[in-house]
């Protein structure tokens, strides 16, 4: 049987898979050349898709949203 319970993530998660700052995941967002899965509202909140989240990181290069590893 499949499961239909779908697993929804706040921004310091998909930050902390995707390991970038939580900014980073609002201008991924935003950045719609990117196809970044859209967030969905509950209340105030932002939440994602867990498996989008998922499907996108395995499809998306590192270098294509990663943040620079030349920071100070």
């Amino acid at each position: 049987m499949v499961s239909t319970t779908q697993k929804y993530c706040d921004v310091k998660a998909v930050a902390e898979l995707l390991d970038v700052c939580r900014a980073t995941v609002y201008n991924l967002q935003r950045e719609q050349a990117l196809n970044f899965p859209k967030a969905r509202k509950f209340g105030r909140s932002s939440r994602w898709n867990l498996v989008e989240v998922l499907q996108w990181a395995e499809s998306t290069p590192r270098g294509a949203y990663g943040e620079s590893e030349a920071q100070s």
